[in-house]
């Protein structure tokens, strides 16, 4: 077997052992159980961060299925979650998981920072459809994120459905909208004195058109008192950098 052979069956096999590894810790959890029923299992990836933070409020933008949410409450007991989500199949299966429950609340909409309408770009994979095109880089690295087809949403501010909520205890925000964070941020403008953490996906190369690469969200994000506070998932494609997960803190909040 050639090294390249080799290297294929090996990552074909450590990528086996995450699904079985993940498959096993699912079945552990009862609202874990429950989410499998329909097909939706917890990522993983972010509990570790969510359990160390213990945020008392999660808002959750990009909710897709609502697999966030889902890390959230197993990592989080006593958690409250709030997410966004404009697609109606993705909305649809978060409600059939997720909707029973008091402590959670969808807005089937999308944000950016204007009130209105806007075209969303449906990917084939739909966790990557965006408000922004979808770039020739996202297509080339991910040929399951092509455009599917464009419709229209109605898009809100993050301040004009919650600029005047009050919660006790900490606030953390979670961004995951294909390269529309910043424009989601500019529109949260009186929601962040509230917040004490921003986690949000970031990218290093222009993967939707016209997005805002990772420095530029960097300073934006500094200069109104949040500070790097860790980094999450990395996610690497050829040897390059593509994205990553970054955790920021408000300089109000001690570290933790």
């Amino acid at each position: 077997m050639t090294g390249r052979g080799s290297s294929r069956v090996l990552l074909a096999a450590g990528q086996q052992a995450r699904r079985v590894s993940k498959a096993v810790r699912s079945a552990q959890n009862p609202l874990s159980r429950h989410a499998l029923r329909y097909g939706l299992s917890p990522s993983f990836v972010h509990q570790p961060m969510l359990s160390r933070l213990a945020p008392r409020t999660v808002i959750d933008v990009g909710a897709n299925r609502g697999q966030f949410a889902l890390d959230a409450l197993i990592a989080v007991p006593g958690v409250s979650v709030i997410s966004f989500e404009p697609l109606e199949s993705a909305a649809a299966k978060y409600r059939k998981v997720l909707g029973h429950r008091p402590d959670v609340v969808l807005h089937q909409v999308a944000l950016s920072d204007s009130v209105g309408e806007r075209e969303m770009h449906i990917a084939r994979q739909d966790d990557c459809s965006s408000l922004l095109p979808i770039g020739r880089l996202q297509e080339s690295y991910f040929p399951a994120s092509g455009l599917s087809h464009v419709t229209t949403v109605p898009v809100t501010t993050l301040d004009t459905v919650l600029a005047d909520s009050l919660w006790p205890g900490s606030v953390l925000l979670k961004l995951d909208v294909q390269g529309a964070e910043l424009d989601v941020l500019r529109g949260a403008a009186m929601l962040l004195a509230k917040l004490d953490w921003v986690y949000l996906e970031v990218s290093f190369v222009e993967l939707y058109e016209g997005q805002p690469l990772a420095a530029e969200v960097d300073e934006w994000l500094k200069e109104r008192g949040f500070v790097l506070g860790g980094i999450g998932h990395v996610c690497r494609e050829s040897g390059h950098v593509l994205q990553a997960d970054l955790l920021y803190r408000s300089t109000a909040v001690p570290c933790r």
